[in-house]
């Protein structure tokens, strides 16, 4: 058996010391080639489902479906290692009593005998290294694919926050700046994270920032043709910095538009999240009121109306230019065009009652805040541009859960029943394999009836709902797969043993009275002690 598990398992350890060689085009970093396989599989195999939630269920029936010939596989095998372990068990008692003294020479003998029956655990190991393979490479690329997934949608959200300072900056003006940006970034970047390139040649220093700038501006750009371009943002912001232009693009028709809304979205904002504050000190709803109004006019004078041309250097005016930029990303994540109608679906991925895919299924904001973000994009903090950009998007998400724990409860559920149906299913292989002297998997199969399900609900609390919902899909697969399988069993069972059945069910026998033995007896002619035998 050894010798037959060492080359695949030679071959499996390749393929993971290969891993580390492959690089992430999206930031240049080093990552599991796994990863790579699966994003590709999921953004691009299956992207005709617009859907990810339902991306990841269809991805996961596939799967299941063309693995389970070798779940059925598995599954007849360990019948046909039970009938072969119940045919030679006498021989095995045999060979038990003839060398009882010689307990090394014995586990010989009986391996000799096992193998020469046709009895191979080897034949079952394979597959169940090969769902664990799938299994650990699919947690690892739902993670780097949720992470990817989150950072590419505030990136896009960033974009459309500064998208209303650049009304003033055509794509001419940014086609001509677009040398200096690379120049810039290039420069920039190896100032700002040298810790992550040291190490490393000049040239190899240069050609992974490049990698990284190439990411939003790709080499082929040489111009802008409308300011929808990508990368256009990017390049405008280094113009506008670069030669000390304001960000005062925003219109004063807009601006003005703007200002009473902006006023009810302070107080409102205002009133969410300082509402444990308010709370505390027993405000009632006028109270509360009026201290949002005075931190509002801390800021915003009470008596500004509208804005002239000489305003447009003011607080004032700069806090309703970036109003009017949060509610540009807000509308861009909810899919809502300039009047509040749904156009479309956004930015966000939900699916069914779950906010945010990208997010577990639990009483967790679906929105992330800035530490989250960082965390989930790899880096140590990040600058207050998060805050300002997503603070439209994270007021209208106060206090609402992601999920209901519905994807954590049903993967430990499902789980636990497939645990428990294959220990019933096994109880009949593992009694023929005990009583014939090889060791039983009854204690192991409990313990994995109660430590598979939890295992799986910590992944379920941690992890994304999307490889949640991959657990859960394929938990309902396997439930299916193995009913079938064991009802194809049983007609095969049938039909060879005209009939009867499969493998015998063996049960210890039960120790019994010594009074009920002698009744036993009595009946049977053998003890006559205090009977008169008729």
């Amino acid at each position: 058996m050894k010798k037959k598990l060492l080359i695949p398992l030679i071959a499996l350890g390749a393929v993971f010391l290969a891993a580390a060689c492959t690089v992430n085009p999206s930031n240049g970093s080093s990552e599991f080639f796994m990863n790579a396989f699966w994003r590709w599989v999921i953004t691009t195999v299956f992207g005709f489902v617009a859907n990810y939630g339902l991306r990841v269920v269809v991805l996961t029936i596939c799967l299941k479906l063309l693995l389970s010939p070798i779940d059925f596989y598995t599954r007849k095998k360990n019948k046909d290692n039970a009938r072969i372990m119940l045919r030679i068990q006498p021989e095995i008692e045999k060979l038990s009593k003839q060398y009882a003294n010689d307990p090394r020479e014995l586990q010989t003998k009986k391996s000799a005998l096992q193998k020469k029956s046709g009895y191979s655990l080897g034949s079952t190991c394979l597959p169940l290294i090969l769902t664990m393979f799938i299994f650990i490479t699919l947690w690892q690329g739902f993670t780097a694919i949720a992470n990817q997934m989150n950072k590419s949608m505030y990136d896009t959200l960033q974009s459309q926050y500064y998208r209303p300072y650049f009304n003033d900056i055509d794509a001419a003006t940014a086609s001509a700046a677009i040398d200096g940006y690379r120049i810039y970034f290039i420069e920039n970047e190896l100032t700002v994270n040298a810790a992550y390139y040291e190490g490393m040649t000049d040239t190899e220093k240069t050609d992974a920032a490049t990698a990284k700038l190439e990411a939003r501006l790709p080499a082929g750009v040489v111009s802008f043709t409308s300011v929808d371009d990508e990368g256009f943002v990017y390049v405008a912001t280094y113009y506008a910095q670069a030669n000390g232009i304001p960000y005062v693009f925003v219109s004063l028709a807009d601006a003005n538009a703007a200002i009473g809304d902006y006023r009810k979205f302070f107080i409102a904002n205002d009133l969410a999240v300082n509402k444990s504050i308010y709370d505390k000190a027993k405000y009632s709803d006028d109270e509360r009121l009026a201290e949002a109004t005075k931190t509002l006019e801390k800021e915003f004078s009470a008596d500004i109306t509208d804005f002239t041309d000489t305003d447009r250097q003011t607080k004032p005016f700069n806090l309703v230019k970036t109003y009017l930029a949060q509610m540009n990303v807000f509308r861009a994540y909810e899919g809502l065009d300039i009047n509040g109608e749904r156009v479309g679906k956004g930015l966000k991925e939900e699916f069914l009652w779950i906010k945010n895919i990208w997010r577990a299924d639990t009483w967790n904001n679906p929105i992330p805040n800035a530490e989250e973000y960082a965390k989930a994009i790899g880096v140590t903090s990040i600058d207050s541009a998060y805050n300002d950009v997503m603070a439209r998007v994270g007021y209208e998400y106060i206090g609402v859960w992601n999920g209901w724990l519905i994807l954590v409860v049903l993967s430990v559920g499902l789980n636990f029943l497939n645990q428990f149906i294959a220990q019933k299913q096994q109880g009949a292989n593992n009694a023929a394999t005990a009583t014939a002297g090889a060791p039983g998997m009854a204690g192991t199969m409990k313990i994995m009836m109660y430590m598979m399900p939890l295992m799986f609900g910590f992944f379920a609390l941690t992890y994304s709902s999307a490889f949640t919902i991959y657990m859960v899909t394929n938990a309902t697969m396997t439930l299916i797969v193995n009913l079938g399988s064991s009802w194809i069993l049983k007609l095969v069972d049938k039909k060879r043993d005209g009939g009867g059945g499969g493998v015998p069910r063996i049960k210890a026998a039960k120790p019994v009275s010594q009074a009920k033995a002698n009744r036993d007896k009595v009946f049977k002619g053998k003890y006559t002690g205090g009977y008169r035998k008729k």
